[in-house]
């Protein structure tokens, strides 16, 4: 509360406003009312006539989300960024644009939550790894089940094979025998 007129009493010319402060509505119109320009920085949300510096978080998400697809991925992690941040829905906006305009369904267990720090990001990617690997895991066993199937399979055609020679031969020594005597 005391932090907009320390700012101006101490003869500040103008604030840099970072997420998330950068969309916070009642610091920016108190920065108005004292008069102090504020600028918002990497805003998802620039105030009208507000000094703003950004991108289109929603198209630079689609456009590296469909970039990753026509690389042929299917399975794409997004780590979604703090709530209180308008660049977080804009960007899992574009994820979920290119996810859909190729057709593929956006899937809740890959995306994780996050809030734009390190730490969370770390901690969000672990996750879709050790996704990853317990589905690859659970691939190769599948893989494993269906080989080790086939292989049965070719063997127990392998015997039958012998017990119809074995039987062959059995009536072949038989008929034989039988002609002897």
């Amino acid at each position: 509360e005391d932090l907009v007129p320390r700012l101006a009493n101490h003869r500040i010319d103008a604030v840099l406003l970072p997420p998330p402060l950068c969309d916070d509505i009642d610091l920016l119109a108190a920065f108005r009312v004292a008069g102090l320009p504020a600028a918002q920085i990497a805003t998802g949300m620039p105030l009208p006539g507000a000094i703003a510096v950004t991108i289109d978080d929603e198209a630079a998400a689609h456009a590296m989300t469909a970039r990753l697809i026509t690389l042929g991925h299917k399975q794409i992690g997004f780590i979604v960024g703090n709530f209180n941040q308008s660049a977080s829905a804009l960007r899992r906006a574009g994820y979920e644009r290119a996810l859909r305009e190729a057709s593929i369904a956006p899937d809740d267990a890959l995306i994780k939550p996050g809030d734009f720090t390190y730490r969370s990001g770390m901690a969000a990617a672990e996750e879709l790894l050790a996704q990853q690997r317990k589905a690859q895991e659970l691939l190769t066993r599948q893989e494993a089940e269906q080989l080790l199937a086939r292989q049965r399979q070719a063997q127990e055609a392998v015997e039958r094979q012998k017990s119809e020679e074995l039987l062959a031969r059995q009536r072949r020594d038989a008929e034989l025998a039988e002609r002897r005597r």
